[in-house]
């Protein structure tokens, strides 16, 4: 039981990284349709 809980904080911690990223990507995506007609 204390390794399952372990392995989901671990992919939680994993997909708090990935969805952090691809919040960056978007906003670099807007600037870029933004600056660019």
């Amino acid at each position: 039981m204390e390794e399952f809980v372990g392995r989901i904080r671990r992919l939680r911690r994993i997909w708090h990284k990935q969805s952090a990223l691809f919040r960056r990507l978007e906003t670099l995506e807007n600037v870029s349709n933004r600056l660019l007609p």
